[in-house]
């Protein structure tokens, strides 16, 4: 919630039109096998309308009110419920919210490309987005998820190629969060081979790693409370990876 506020605060004093910002936010599905923190230890409200998470529409309600916004960009499941059916009753949830226009699009996130599959064939309304881990020799992550918070790299939860490929045939965008390896415990900036093509460049490794995303068609979701670091984000497009180059970074594990 206290991230919430600051995000409300900050669209706020921005001075920037809503249409010129893109909101996004997640709803959790409970119970759930993977990050059980998040429905064992809910928010409390205090200032919005109260909420259950176990109802997607009332979840969506509370982000609205905590971040001022008569709606968002886009609303995602983050993450599988530990029953097919509490999934599917989450994301119906949210094409709900959709119809009554508190979502412009909504999506999944931590889905892998069987519950992808699954999902299509059940939802009213094809997901735009499926948002998950990847990176740099991060699809899958060595460890396979063993060791993160949250699974967070593991195949299960949609962090490898099939996945990006169904998305692909299926034209669902593909969001890869922790693009740089900071939740999925992968040191990319380390990594020898990011490394030697930055360098190649003149460079930064990040801006390699973000690079080998965007240059796929992969929107890379990334965060940064220093403003050189942002201006690097920014300036990907002064530079293109050769196809030696992303086949490399492709490669590296």
């Amino acid at each position: 919630d206290e991230l919430q506020r600051h995000v409300a605060s900050g669209i706020a004093a921005s001075g920037v039109e809503r249409e010129e910002v893109f909101v996004t936010t997640k709803v959790n599905c409970c119970p759930t096998d993977r990050c059980s923190r998040f429905c064992a230890h809910p928010p409390r409200p205090t200032s919005a309308p109260p909420m259950s998470v176990y109802n997607g529409s009332e979840m969506l309600e509370h982000s609205l009110a905590m971040t001022g916004q008569r709606y968002v960009d886009l609303a995602l499941l983050h993450f599988p419920c530990s029953s097919w059916d509490d999934t599917l009753a989450m994301y119906r949830d949210l094409e709900a919210a959709r119809d009554r226009g508190l979502a412009r699009a909504i999506g999944v996130s931590n889905f892998n490309a069987s519950a992808l599959k699954r999902l299509l064939r059940h939802a009213r309304t094809k997901p735009a987005v499926v948002q998950n881990a990847l990176s740099v020799a991060g699809h899958p992550a060595p460890h396979r998820g063993e060791g993160t918070a949250c699974s967070e790299g593991a195949p299960l939860y949609g962090s490898d190629d099939a996945t990006l490929r169904f998305a692909r045939r299926h034209r669902i965008t593909f969001a890869a969060y922790s693009p740089l390896g900071s939740i999925s415990k992968i040191d990319v900036l380390g990594h020898p081979v990011v490394r030697e093509v930055a360098a190649a460049h003149g460079k930064t490794p990040a801006q390699v790693a973000l690079k080998w995303l965007v240059q796929q068609g992969i929107a890379a979701v990334t965060n940064t409370a220093r403003p050189k670091h942002a201006a690097e984000a920014l300036d990907l497009g002064s530079f293109t990876l050769s196809a030696r180059e992303m086949r490399a970074l492709s490669k590296a594990r």
